[in-house]
């Protein structure tokens, strides 16, 4: 699975998500160093969730794919509950 392959409504852990919003860093970079763009590198902040108190990613918790980006979640059930509110 690629990060582009996460449809809507979908919820997966944190961790996976977080592998697959790096993963689309690099191919985001790759993409701006073979473009030859001298401003603009993608930055790191825009991808994955991070913890505030450590400044790391997130290794606990639920993301949900929404509309325009992503939510993050402290439980599965805080995601469901808020995708039947948000889509019923």
């Amino acid at each position: 699975m690629i990060y582009e392959d996460l449809k809507i409504g979908q919820i997966i852990p944190v961790k996976e998500y977080n592998s697959l919003a790096l993963e689309k860093y690099s191919r985001d970079c790759d993409k701006y160093r073979e473009s030859g763009q001298n401003s603009g590198m993608p930055q790191i902040a825009f991808y994955g969730f991070y913890s505030p108190r450590t400044q790391d990613h997130r290794k606990s918790g639920f993301v949900l794919k929404v509309e325009r980006g992503s939510r993050w979640f402290k439980t599965k059930q805080e995601a469901v509950a808020y995708v039947e509110k948000a889509y019923a």
